[in-house]
């Protein structure tokens, strides 16, 4: 009986692999009905392999993170990537490929963030070896690379759960699925693995110091997570700016809280104990030393942070607190259908309040019991917390959760496989497998953002133009629009961060943003004034700027629609259509 289940269980793995092949190689010219389809089978499998107690279950959620991690790049058929982080840093890597060194750059048109993209370049040159071993151009290298960061962040996510699920849960196969599951579903994780960027590359050197310091528990492995975590933090230092500010902070307050858990509980006469605080403390310096180094030498980008950051909390002292913007959404909301948001909203409120209650049972159980497995996810876990209230005040808080993602996995498994909320009884098992469900089909509908998800990715007769992204034909005007014009000529653009990667890195110099050409006039009217030579539409005037939206106290589809209405009746009036290819692909001259 066994075997059969056994046997049932491999065909069961067999069909999702398949299925998700299908899943992925379907894109935005394929029905929206048929990717539904293969998502619920994918979904239902699943559960089933959940329901069984499968092991094979893990083989599961890997799969499903696959789709998830690559539910754009699939949308697009694989012709492109996602968002504008990871556009830059595609450009950055024709930059480096062309130029064969390392190149520093600053231009306006992003108030120097080419200087930070150029400035962490490991990402970057990952690309370009995988590109220079494999003959690959470096489009699907950066795919390629995309996969093998989350392959190799999976395993060590695997191995970092597995090791303390022994050491603080009762390490039994259900503890590790259930952490594994806000491993792949969490929205922070899948919006950042969902594209190779910087960030990407300084979530998975986290990952890696995170599991040196839980081999570092282990007596026997201290030399090998002595020699794993120093290359680690190396790693995050030079990965992400951001990634390597988060992580400074994070190790220090870590430290603090673990030492004066261990003074308090008198365990420093521990000798593991003393040890792991000692080589926590040294890399701690390691890291910061390479970080502060690396941040004061390539580009002006230090400083300029620090004082960004006072000027900020000395205004919330001085004028008090004000929020002016959701520091959880990067999109905009509107491009969520109603249903999708309750879903999504439903998810959020299974995966954090779960989270938070399995921490308190974990504290509650294990505080105060000089258990140095405990302390460390106790330690790491506040001191994210507070590195997230810190950075609330400030922009993007939720960032932190990628990086906290490996102590909330614990402590949410610890809820789920609590003996004390659930027992082997129909309602429990009911239960679990609806809160499954839910947010499974809340991680296929939100894949690319944090609480976000695009309607037109499940309608199949919206114009995706009129919803931020590029038309089909765009990257061809895009390089026409360069080799057809002057080579001194200014050209502007309603999305550059799109429209600078295809191009050669000597033409970056040439490119300017609409965006900063629209503003409001003083009866609150959106004006737009072009101020190049060219302007190139690959959008239709779509902005796509949250922020412009919050400036003019307007909707983001009402603000969109007001400035690019208004953008193309400036067009029409003072300006020459020389290029149409249709879906809000256009060029224009300002006649001299």
């Amino acid at each position: 009986m066994s075997n059969e289940n056994n046997g049932d269980e491999i065909l069961a793995i067999m069909s999702m692999i398949i299925l998700s092949i299908c899943w992925i190689s379907l894109d935005s010219n394929d029905s929206i009905v048929l990717k539904s389809l293969v998502s619920v089978i994918l979904v239902f499998i699943t559960i089933l392999l959940f329901s069984r107690d499968s092991s094979l279950s893990v083989v599961a959620l890997f799969i499903i993170g696959i789709c998830l991690r690559f539910h754009y790049i699939s949308f697009v058929n694989f012709d492109d990537v996602p968002y504008g982080d990871a556009q830059i840093d595609l450009f950055m890597t024709n930059v480096l490929l062309e130029n064969e060194q390392i190149t520093f750059i600053k231009h306006e048109i992003y108030d120097d963030r080419l200087l930070y993209y150029s400035s962490w370049p490991l990402s970057q040159i990952c690309v370009v070896m995988f590109a220079s071993i494999s003959g690959l151009d470096n489009l699907t290298s950066t795919h390629s690379m995309q996969l093998f960061s989350y392959l190799a962040c999976f395993l060590l996510a695997y191995h970092v759960f597995f090791n303390l699920g022994r050491l603080i849960l009762n390490g039994s196969k259900k503890n590790l699925r259930w952490a594994l599951l806000l491993f792949i579903a969490l929205p922070e994780l899948n919006y950042w693995q969902g594209e190779y960027v910087r960030l990407n590359l300084g979530l998975l050197s986290s990952y890696f110091a995170i599991f040196s310091l839980t081999l570092m528990l282990s007596p026997k492995f201290r030399l090998q997570s002595s020699i794993l975590l120093v290359l680690s933090c190396v790693m995050l230092g030079f990965s992400h700016n951001l990634t390597t500010a988060i992580s400074v902070l994070g190790f220090f307050l870590a430290f603090l809280i673990l030492l004066g858990i261990s003074m308090k509980e008198k365990s420093l006469k521990d000798e593991s104990t003393k040890t792991f605080i000692k080589m926590l403390g040294n890399n701690l310096t390691l890291l910061s030393i390479v970080g502060i180094i690396w941040w004061s030498l390539v580009g002006e980008v230090l400083f300029p942070k620090i004082q960004g950051v006072i000027g900020r909390y000395s205004s919330i002292l001085i004028e008090g607190f004000s929020l002016t913007h959701d520091p959880r959404i990067p999109t905009p909301p509107e491009l969520s259908p109603l249903w999708a948001k309750f879903l999504l909203y439903g998810r959020d409120l299974l995966l954090l309040p779960t989270t938070a209650i399995g921490f308190l049972m974990l504290s509650k159980e294990n505080l105060g019991h000089s258990k140095l497995p405990f302390n460390f996810v106790f330690s790491f876990s506040m001191a994210y917390f507070l590195v997230f209230a810190l950075l609330f005040l400030w922009a993007e808080p939720f960032r932190v959760l990628t990086y906290a993602s490996p102590f909330m996995a614990i402590c949410f498994a610890n809820f789920f496989s609590s003996e004390r909320i659930w027992d082997d009884s129909g309602t429990s098992k009911f239960s679990r497998k609806t809160i499954l469900t839910i947010i499974l089909v809340a991680a296929f509908l939100s894949p690319n953002a944090h609480t976000h998800s695009p309607m037109y990715f499940y309608n199949d007769d919206l114009n995706k133009t009129e919803y931020g992204l590029p038309g089909e034909n765009s990257r061809y005007a895009i390089l026409f629009a360069v080799e057809n014009s002057a080579p001194n000529s200014t050209i502007s653009s309603d999305h550059p961060d799109y429209s600078i990667h295809p191009v050669s890195p000597k033409d970056i110099d040439r490119f300017f943003s609409v965006v900063t050409d629209v503003n409001e006039d003083s009866f609150g009217k959106v004006v737009y004034s072009p101020t190049t030579e060219i302007i190139l539409l690959v959008k239709g005037g779509n902005l796509f700027q949250l922020q412009s939206a919050q400036s003019t106290n307007s909707s983001f589809l009402e603000f969109t629609e007001v400035s690019q209405d208004r953008i193309i009746d400036v067009l029409t009036s003072n300006a020459n259509l020389v290029y149409n290819q249709g879906d809000g692909v256009s060029i224009w001259t300002i006649p001299s």
